[in-house]
Formats: structure tokens, sequence, C-alpha cells
């Protein structure tokens, strides 16, 4: 029984939070409920027999374990909050000289004042924030602009598909924040790509004014009889050059110019 009543007597300590219990007064709970509100009046009197018991138990043969179960509970909380109020308060103190500081940058004359502080933050923080947004999209219409030029070179860019695609789109938004233009941007991510494609263009472009040159010297009228020489003269490969078309390349080298696989026809 000793075991059940100090638990009784911990319980109700705790939940009294320092204030003592009067038998006077505590006799009165179970006469004061009605069963109009829904209580078995045998359920009542057994309360009131409880709370009875346990005020005569308190006040007698328990009244010093309760006591001392008392004073434990109610140390405890004191401890408790005192330690609180102490990590509270140097808290504060370490938070002065930054609230001192924030004052000063806001000229609010108490420093204490923490509302005033973190309004005047936030005020600022909104306009910074809209500095920034304006000028993002002042960037941003700029970069627009960059890639509809871009276009006009490069049919095949698109700004939202280079921004937004998982291979190369982190790259081309840094170079873009990094102050790149964006035909810049493109043609460092694609430089294999736009490279291979002038290659094969200039290989197709070259290809077609051999042809056409061929054509026009096969169509050109025959002089002093010298056109079937003409037209055996057109080779597409320098190792192919006879003795006297070397001599020909030869002196041209001597003269200056400046001779390739691309261009050394002119020279025959």
């Amino acid at each position: 029984m000793n075991k059940n009543i100090n638990s009784a007597i911990q319980l109700f300590a705790e939940q009294s939070s320092g204030e003592a219990f009067a038998s006077s007064n505590e006799g009165q709970v179970a006469s004061d409920i009605s069963t109009d509100d829904g209580i078995n009046s045998n359920d009542a009197d057994i309360q009131a027999d409880k709370t009875a018991d346990f005020n005569r138990l308190i006040s007698g043969e328990y009244k010093a374990e309760y006591q001392n179960a008392l004073e434990s509970a109610l140390s405890k909380r004191l401890k408790t909050t005192n330690r609180k109020l102490a990590q509270t308060q140097a808290f504060k103190e370490q938070l002065t000289p930054l609230f001192e500081e924030l004052a000063q940058k806001y000229s609010i004359e108490d420093p204490s004042d923490i509302d005033a502080i973190i309004s005047a933050a936030e005020n600022e923080r909104r306009i910074e924030n809209s500095e920034i947004e304006s000028e993002f999209r002042n960037r941003f219409d700029g970069w627009l602009s960059q890639a509809e030029q871009t276009k006009q070179k490069y049919p095949g860019f698109d700004f939202d598909y280079e921004s937004s695609n998982e291979a190369t789109g982190e790259q081309f938004r840094r170079l873009l924040n990094s102050g790149i233009d964006v035909e810049t941007a493109y043609t460092v991510i694609h430089k294999n790509e736009i490279m291979g494609g002038a290659m094969q263009y200039a290989y197709k472009t070259a290809k077609q004014e051999m042809a056409d040159a061929r054509t026009a010297r096969l169509n050109r009228p025959s002089e002093n009889g010298t056109s079937q020489m003409q037209s055996s003269a057109i080779i597409d490969d320098m190792s192919k050059l006879r003795p006297d078309q070397r001599k020909l390349i030869k002196a041209a080298v001597s003269r200056g110019e400046k001779v390739s696989a691309e261009n050394f026809r002119k020279f025959l």
C-alpha cells in the first residue's frame, strides 16, 4: 500500500504546483457533483470517500511523506525554471551587441525594441529582393534579344532548350550568369558540332567550286588548239600533277603565293 500511496502523493504533488490541499475544502469535491450531469450517485460517493481518505492520509499518517514529495517536485521545477532563465539571460547578453549594431544600422533609438529591428530588416530585405529581381529581369531581357540574333546565325538554336536541357543546360546558364553573351555561350558548348558542320560546308563548297570550274573549262572555246591540254590540266590531287604543272606551282611559290591543296588549281 505504501508504494501506491507514494505514487499518488507524487502525482498529486506535481499537479498541484505547490498548492497545499486543505482537507476542509477537499471534502466538498464529491458533494458538489450533481447527478444531473450524468454521474452516478454511487460513483460520486466512492470518489468522495477516496478523496476523504487521501486527505486524512496526507494530513495524518503520511503528512511528512506528502510534504517531502511536494517539496521535491517544487524544487525540481524551480531548478528547471532557474536554469532556463539563466540560459535565456545568457543568450540575451550574447545578442545584445548584435541588436545594438542593427539598431544603429536601421536608425532605431531603442536597441531592445526587437519588433522594430525585425521590421526594419524585413523592409530592407524586400527592397533588396525587388532590386535583385529587377536587375535579373533586365539581364534576362538582354539574353532574349541576343538569342534572336544567335538564331539568325544558327537556325537550330533554341534558347529555352539550351537553358533547360539536362546535358548542357547548367553549363549554358553558368556561362550566361558569368557575363558571357548568348552566342559565345552556345558556340563554346557546341564547338565540336559547329566545327564539324563548318568543315562539311567547306568541303561541299570546294567540291562544288571544282565542279563549276571543270564545267567552265570544258565549255570554254578552243584557243590555238590548247583546249585538250587545258581540259587535261584539271586535276583534283596535287600528287597527280605533271612535271610542267609542278613547275607552274613552284613558280607561284617563288613569287610568294600561298599554294595549298585547295587553291593550287588556279596557278596551273
